[in-house]
């Protein structure tokens, strides 16, 4: 099954060539460093206007099923309107049909019975705002246990009853879910990463210049072979990967918060993710029969291009439009001034119902605070927001990366080859030239 029912398909004119074509061409496309500028040429073709990181972050969350112990999971949230299924109906169209699944904001906790073995599918689900509570318990297992139990009971007075404990594999299962709200449950702050499209008045006016375009045959639908894509992701090996600077990455972070102990393991699943992607381009070894890559430099510096402002969001716990609206109120109340809620619409933009909406998400979150004053509802910022978590850049990280060091460990985990000397040379380790964004 795949996503077409959920999801809003791009102009994208799809080819057929035969099938040998298509892995000679996806080998090539993962030989190409430029994969992920090509992601985004492929996306700017077919109409998607701007998101040029978070297509790319998406794309490195789903290639994460593939990591050991690395998998990443996505919540989308935004208000009704802003992109979130189209983007990732996107990326879910480059996937090989036969390793995603379609769940829907409307399945009920039994989905799951139908399915034994979800290991290393991506799951999707729209509307997430309304899923099942039992289902959606379940699915919270999911992202962080290798298997999901549940005892169902089937039969009727006259023959009796019998429970069956269902067992599914979620072993390198990633779970992309969309909905309005910011979270559903405050826990998923810690479990998914929190993602959303730009909702900004620039953004709207280049989504209309895209639509206008290839309306007025401008821009013609982009013609795209999505079997390379998705033949491309079927040759990617599972691997484990070895990131052998993760120590200096550590000693250059600054996060004190009790959660950085999720959020640092997720920048090291990105930075795995990446080097998983790029295997074609490294030299994998096979290690108790299993392939093992060594992430480079050039990992690091791939996911500090596409995810340090996503994930400095993203820890925040909040959206890209509630930092925003937070901000301007700040800018005509100040922190602890009393705003009312037709107040908050007009430094905002928004109308009375949307913005009222996002104020009680921000209450909720601990940010505002209301109260009644002869009848009427008077908010107060009573918090500022939290900083998030700003990834040292890639010159730090550089200069903090002892060579000696990193081959010792290579060689550690490889065995060192014959003639190895400390003083033998590490490859790959200079910054590379950054991809045009385009």
């Amino acid at each position: 099954p795949g996503v077409a029912s959920a999801t809003t398909k791009v102009a994208l004119q799809v080819l057929r060539p035969d099938s040998s074509d298509a892995e000679k061409s996806a080998k090539r496309l993962l030989e190409d460093p430029r994969i992920l500028t090509k992601l985004i040429n492929l996306a700017q073709g077919s109409g998607i206007a701007g998101e040029v990181d978070l297509l790319k972050t998406l794309y490195l969350i789903v290639t994460s099923r593939l990591v050991k112990n690395h998998r990443l999971h996505a919540h989308l949230s935004e208000e009704a309107a802003g992109g979130k299924s189209k983007l990732a109906g996107f990326i879910l169209q480059l996937m090989p049909d036969s390793e995603q699944l379609d769940l829907g904001g409307g399945a009920t906790r039994r989905a799951l019975q139908y399915f034994d073995d979800l290991s290393r599918k991506i799951i999707f689900i729209d509307e997430a705002d309304n899923l099942d509570p039992e289902l959606q318990a379940m699915l919270r297992k999911a992202v962080t246990e290798a298997n999901v139990s549940r005892l169902v009971t089937k039969g009727d007075p006259a023959s009796g009853f019998e429970s069956k404990l269902y067992t599914v594999v979620t072993d390198g299962m990633v779970l992309i879910q969309a909905g309005t709200q910011v979270v559903a449950t405050p826990a998923d702050e810690t479990r998914f990463l929190m993602l959303s499209p730009d909702t900004s008045p620039e953004q709207t006016n280049r989504i209309l210049d895209a639509q206008a375009q290839q309306a007025s045959g401008q821009r013609p639908a982009h013609n795209v072979d999505l079997d390379v894509w998705k033949k491309a992701q079927e040759l990617l090996r599972p691997c484990e990967v070895i990131i052998p600077y993760a120590p200096q990455l550590r000693q250059l972070l600054t996060w004190d918060s009790l959660r950085a102990r999720r959020d640092f393991p997720r920048l090291l699943s990105l930075i795995a993710a990446h080097s998983c992607l790029h295997q074609f381009q490294r030299q994998p070894s096979e290690i108790d029969a299993e392939l093992t890559v060594v992430a480079e430099f050039e990992d690091y510096q791939g996911v500090y291009d596409a995810a340090a402002t996503l994930f400095s969001q993203a820890t925040k716990g909040l959206t890209t439009t509630k930092s925003d609206i937070v901000q301007q109120i700040i800018q005509n109340k100040g922190v602890g001034g009393f705003f009312s809620t037709e107040e908050a619409g007009r430094f905002t933009g928004r109308k009375y119902t949307t913005i009222r909406g996002h104020l009680q998400e921000l209450e909720a979150l601990g940010i505002l605070e209301s109260s009644f004053n002869r009848g009427n509802r008077l908010w107060q910022i009573i918090a500022t927001l939290p900083p998030g978590h700003a990834l040292p850049t890639p010159g730090l990280l550089e200069n903090a990366i002892q060579p000696q060091n990193l081959q010792s460990h290579v060689a550690h985990s490889y065995g060192e080859p014959e003639g190895f000397t400390d003083s033998d040379p590490v490859t790959n380790l200079k910054t590379p030239q950054t991809d045009d964004v385009v």
